[in-house]
């Protein structure tokens, strides 16, 4: 089996714990009253994805299958948010920790994208808008903020929410769209490089490879 087979399985086990967490939570927070846990639980395994997608991409690369990690906007995106994690030391500003913990009560609006694919599992982890910006543009990979801004249509959001009275900084992003289009564009553009190599991994393998992209212009923004 080749490295990469094996650096997939690594971030297939990521991928399965990341949705176990998110279900989780409800329990941590109504049945035992530990949303801290529950909460740090979810964090730790977005970070983990963060970490082991990069591992990924740092694997395809070192043997000569890749020659750079930034092609294409989707891995770009979840690559310069790993990125400015790293760079402020694993915060992550996010409406589950906001709420719950610091109890701030702020409204919160989430940016929905293919909004009209009503058949669509979700599950949403609300990463604030703002902070991922200020994050990116803290990093040295300032210079990639217009162009995922472009693909992301953040710019065009923006606009939209001035124009229903919509606080900016009231806006978040669901962090699980984020690795769904990155691991989605993984399969798309390099999967003959990788293949199965464990159980998490032939699950994921066969479900990101049929999964749909999601259309970043279909977006409404939920209240």
């Amino acid at each position: 089996m080749n490295a990469c087979s094996d650096q997939f399985e690594v971030l297939s086990n990521a991928l399965r714990i990341y949705p176990e967490r998110l279900i989780s939570l409800k329990y941590y927070i109504f049945e035992v009253n530990d949303p801290e846990e529950g909460i740090a639980n979810v964090e730790s395994a977005f970070r983990d994805i963060l970490n082991q997608f990069y591992g990924m991409m740092c694997t395809l690369k070192d043997n000569g299958n890749i020659d750079g990690l930034y092609k294409h906007t989707e891995i770009t995106t979840f690559l310069c948010l790993r990125h400015a994690v790293q760079h402020k030391s694993g915060k992550i500003k996010n409406k589950l920790r906001e709420f719950h913990l610091d109890k701030d009560q702020r409204n919160t609006v989430l940016i929905e994208y293919s909004t009209s694919d009503k058949d669509r599992i979700r599950a949403p982890f609300p990463i604030h808008l703002n902070w991922i910006e200020e994050a990116i543009k803290s990093t040295n990979y300032a210079s990639k903020w217009n162009q995922i801004s472009e693909y992301w249509n953040f710019d065009i959001i923006k606009k939209k929410a001035k124009s229903q009275s919509i606080n900016l900084n009231d806006i978040y992003i669901d962090g699980s769209v984020l690795i769904t289009e990155a691991v989605r564009t993984l399969f798309t553009e390099y999967s003959k490089f990788f293949s199965p190599s464990g159980y998490d991994s032939n699950v994921y393998y066969d479900h990101f490879a049929k999964i749909k992209a999601y259309d970043a212009k279909d977006f409404a923004l939920i209240a």
